[in-house]
């Protein structure tokens, strides 16, 4: 018993930050266990791919890395797919490792979490190795754990970690080959194989400052057996991930065409470079919005961040120029100078410093080694951690944000297969399956003629430390004809296992709806006003034409692009657009309406359009010009809510934006009226949303 005393005060910092890091560990999985115990839902994930902007380009049911790293991995391992085909632009290395994990746990975030746990150990002998030292080892391993940049990927299926994981293992394993002469080969083919994996698991931008330092301090100390190792171990490793490819018929020519293809693809992108992200994301904690520019808070931040880059800075400058500093903290230095320098020339993102902050530590505790046994720098460390654990706890609460913010994104889209995945808590899992949930509240909203909504917070009561909440929102719906109309309504939210989630009522769709209810709607046209010339020609005017629907089920998939050329020709909108209109979100067997003609048809054109299997036309008041080329010079779109994919005119909508629609539009605007009513399931009216008169807009005679 004295002895065991006697080791643990000896080694009381050991086991202080010990017991730190494995409480660290604790409070991630149990504040993240929804997302660590939730089982893969791959037809879900199959028809979020289909219907993304990999497969729609106009799509704007956006999937994220996350969901398409994992869904990659999912059908690299199941499916047996090849790479290129997954639409990741990625290499393998870490999308297979999240396919195993969904395989093997049927969750792809397991490996993760213990790729986090190796991940850390393995630091720590690094630190050992490059500090010469347990004490300065143990603390910058617990700083790092308790870093919000870092322990934030633990549950996330990103590269970052992955990549971080296999660069610390090469790098411990390159140290331990040249000094330990029994198992000096094994050590530089377990070297050399991580190297590979490092290279196959994100762009690899250190791979050739990495190769050139290995390959001169190698050289230096003539350690050729285990340079040569090292290679071999390392073209197996960027090798080996692509057995299945080259199982396909590919070759090393195409192997190499490939890696080509991601150089491009990575270096095509249209990300804004801002030279000072990356120095703003490790100092202030702010990162610049990739479109505007405009500063935006990181959450995955920590105010010891800045201080750790400045000493590490200092430490990597004091390294490299002192002559009697270790020749791997000198190669360390040059790593993260390096890298840094490119994110700072390149478009990054802040969570590309995942493999830059670790090194950063060990660089600024070089610094500081000689005060570890002071006793004052061990009780600011030991505030420090209690600060980092707390800090950590308050990052890891549950916040409601992220299921608000997306709750309101699918539900203004009629997303709401991801409503009922993503924000609905188990209850209403177990009174709906997701395919009848969908059925009625998507149905609800398009036979309402619904096209936008909008969210206005009211007030909220979301308790910290509570069980349960509610936000008070006003909600404005924006129909196809007959303008908006807005109500009140109370959301309420539980947390499940550390998650909120919305409480599910009908009236979050419309109030006093239920699920056997439908809708009615009574249009009185209201025009918007003719143009003529001083001749008393007709330039534009609203008068008879169609609406164009398509049933995605029933197309003819061989002559689609002929159909959307025809349409684009007809409408002005481009056909990708239109195309992505009746994919992106149709509910089994549905005609999704996609256009309007702004031009008057022929009968030709007329029959053309109805030859194309899966798609109807209907009687319709739309904008027509009588020259073409009006089409341009008269610009009129939707001014009142977004139309990215359909163009169908509505006068309570389109307005001029340019020429002579837009000189006279206050002149020339018009609106339907009409009702809108909700029926229940016998037909009898049980409200009525919208009633308002139409308005004709004035005529105008050019002069």
């Amino acid at each position: 018993m004295k002895k065991i005393k006697h080791i643990l005060l000896k080694n009381w910092l050991l086991v202080f930050c010990l017991i730190i890091i494995v409480l660290q560990f604790s409070q991630i999985a149990y504040f993240k266990r929804a997302l660590l115990l939730d089982n893969y839902d791959s037809s879900y994930w199959k028809d979020r791919f289909e219907h993304s902007q990999y497969a729609l380009p106009a799509s704007a049911r956006t999937i994220g890395d996350d969901g398409l790293y994992s869904y990659a991995g999912y059908r690299l391992t199941v499916g047996n797919e090849s790479i290129e085909k997954t639409a990741t632009f990625k290499p393998p290395v870490g999308i297979y490792s999240l396919g195993f994990s969904t395989v093997i746990f049927n969750n792809p975030l397991i490996t993760t979490f213990l790729i986090s746990i190796a991940t850390i150990i393995i630091f720590f002998f690094l630190s050992r190795k490059l500090l010469n030292g347990k004490k300065p080892a143990i603390i910058v391993t617990t700083l790092l754990a308790l870093d919000p940049f870092i322990f934030s990927n633990f549950t996330i299926a990103l590269l970052d970690l992955p990549q971080l994981f296999f660069l610390i293992l090469h790098l411990l394993f390159f140290v331990y080959s040249t000094e330990k002469k029994r198992f000096a080969l094994l050590f530089a083919l377990i070297s050399g194989l991580s190297l590979g994996f490092f290279t196959e698991t994100k762009l690899p931008l250190l791979l050739p400052i990495i190769i050139l330092l290995e390959t001169l301090y190698l050289i230096k100390k003539r350690l050729f057996l285990s340079f040569i190792f090292l290679v071999l171990s390392f073209c197996f490793g960027v090798l080996v991930p692509y057995l299945r490819y080259f199982e396909l018929g590919n070759s090393l020519i195409d192997y190499l065409k490939l890696h080509k293809y991601f150089l491009f693809y990575y270096a095509s992108g249209k990300n804004q470079l801002f030279p000072l992200a990356i120095w703003q994301s490790l100092f202030i904690g702010y990162f610049p919005d990739v479109v505007s520019g405009k500063l935006n808070r990181i959450t995955d931040w920590w105010p010891i961040l800045p201080l750790a880059t400045f000493f590490g800075l200092a430490g990597g400058i004091k390294v490299f120029f002192q002559k009697n500093s270790l020749i791997f903290l000198r190669g360390l230095s040059i790593l993260v100078f390096t890298l840094l320098a490119i994110y700072t020339l390149i478009p990054s993102y802040a969570r590309y410093l995942v493999l830059v902050i670790p090194f950063l530590y060990i660089l600024a505790a070089s610094l500081f080694k000689k005060y570890t046994q002071n006793i004052v720098s061990c009780l600011l460390f030991i505030v420090l951690c209690f600060f980092g654990l707390a800090y950590s706890s308050y990052l890891l609460l549950p916040n409601p944000e992220n299921t608000l913010w997306n709750l309101r994104y699918n539900f203004s889209h009629r997303y709401l297969q991801d409503v009922y995945q993503e924000q609905l808590s188990l209850i209403d899992h177990k009174t709906y399956s997701r395919q009848e949930f969908r059925a009625i509240a998507q149905s609800a909203l398009e036979k309402a003629t619904i096209k936008n909504v909008d969210f206005k917070e009211l007030s909220r009561n979301i308790p910290v430390f509570g069980e349960k909440g509610y936000v008070k929102y006003l909600v404005t719906y924006t129909t196809q004809n007959l303008g908006k109309f807005s109500e009140t309504k109370t959301i309420d939210l539980v947390k499940e296992q550390d998650q909120w989630k919305i409480v599910w009522n009908w009236n979050i769709v419309f109030n006093s709806f239920k699920p056997d209810y439908t809708f009615s709607t009574n249009l009185l046209p209201g025009k918007r006003g003719t143009i003529q010339d001083k001749e008393r020609n007709i330039l534009a005017t609203d008068a008879p034409s169609i609406l164009i629907s398509i049933n995605p089920d029933k197309i003819d998939t061989k002559r689609e692009q002929k159909m959307l050329k025809l349409l684009q020709d007809i409408t002005s909108k481009p056909g990708a657009n239109l195309q992505n209109a009746y994919l992106e979100n149709p509910l089994p067997n549905t005609y999704i309406p996609v256009a309007t003609p702004f031009i008057e048809l022929t009968t030709q054109e007329l029959d053309q359009l109805n030859s194309f299997p899966g798609l109807k036309t209907e009687p319709y008041i739309s904008r027509l010009y009588t020259q073409k080329e009006n089409l341009n010079e008269f610009t009129i779109v939707n001014t009142v809510y977004p139309e990215n994919s359909s163009r169908i005119y509505s006068s309570s909508n389109y307005h001029g934006i340019s020429g002579i629609e837009k000189k006279y539009d206050k002149e020339l605007s018009g609106y339907n009226g009409g009702t809108l009513q909700m029926l229940d399931g016998n037909g009898n009216i049980i409200r009525t949303l919208l009633n308002r008169e139409p308005k004709n807009g004035e005529d105008i005679t050019l002069p």
